[in-house]
């Protein structure tokens, strides 16, 4: 397996699978991004890729027709020289060799175990107050409070309060700031950029029902992703983005947009608060 830029290979009998990486992992200059946890699985046939307990791609590999001891076991790290400096050597860690493909579920317990500072188990209580309680009266699939990183500003755990325990994964750089919700003291996730990622694998795909809903905090940006999951760059995931004051869905090449109220989305000063 190699990192070449912000993508991973996984190569085997000649053939290879590669995926994008998220969160700056591998940028060839500077990487500061921290630990992450890398997994790749291979069931006989097909590869997945995985980082942070997220799955992020796979395929076809075929028979690997792998033959040990060869040249044996071997683990690098490196470092790179840039025009930002000289970057830190990677540090490599916490290594495991399994006997068969984990699940899904297996390495996000994996990660959840790993990257939360959190005395608490793998899945989020449930929540107590007025509006969670609205929101689980309605079954969703997903549901992020993402208001860990007040208690811990450095966990990377983005835990469900759905009861589905599909847990997402915070970015660094993120940070815990006021929550939207008035009465309740749960934070909010601030950033610049993508805060969370979830690998999107059991979130409602073709032409299947959906409602994304979410609350967004004084969006001064001329445009910015406010969600996103399935596989944009080919032309088949679900988006709603923010231009200027106007909500935009897209799908499948089409798209619906809104104009919003209350000057939400100004590009330059909205000062609105939470919608």
């Amino acid at each position: 397996m190699t990192l070449h830029y912000s993508t991973l290979t996984v190569e085997a009998g000649g053939h290879t699978v590669s995926v994008s990486t998220v969160d700056g992992l591998g940028h060839w200059c500077c990487d500061s991004t921290g630990w992450h946890m890398v997994d790749v699985t291979y069931d006989g046939q097909a590869v997945e890729i995985y980082q942070d307990g997220q799955l992020l791609g796979g395929g076809e590999l075929g028979k690997a027709e792998t033959e040990g001891p060869g040249q044996g076991l071997r683990l690098d790290t490196s470092y790179t020289e840039c025009g930002c400096g000289s970057a830190p050597p990677y540090g490599l860690g916490e290594f495991a060799v399994y006997p068969s493909a984990l699940s899904p579920e297996q390495i996000g317990a994996h990660w959840s175990a790993g990257a939360s500072l959190h005395e608490e188990p793998e899945c989020a209580t449930t929540p107590s107050g007025p509006y969670p309680k609205a929101v689980l009266e309605d079954s969703p699939l997903l549901y992020y409070r993402v208001g860990e990183l007040a208690a811990h500003p450095t966990d990377r755990i983005s835990f469900d309060s759905s009861g589905h325990c599909y847990n997402g994964t915070s970015d660094l750089g993120t940070s815990a700031g006021v929550g939207a919700l008035p009465g309740d003291e749960d934070a909010a996730i601030y950033g610049n950029g993508q805060v969370v990622f979830q690998s999107g694998d059991k979130l409602p795909s073709g032409s299947k029902p959906r409602t994304l809903e979410f609350w967004v905090h004084n969006a001064a940006t001329q445009s910015v992703t406010l969600a996103r999951y399935g596989n944009i760059e080919g032309g088949h995931g679900f988006d709603v983005t923010l231009h200027y004051e106007t909500l935009s869905v897209e799908a499948s090449g089409h798209v619906v947009s809104a104009h919003t109220l209350d000057g939400f989305g100004h590009w330059c000063c909205d000062s609105t608060g939470w919608h």
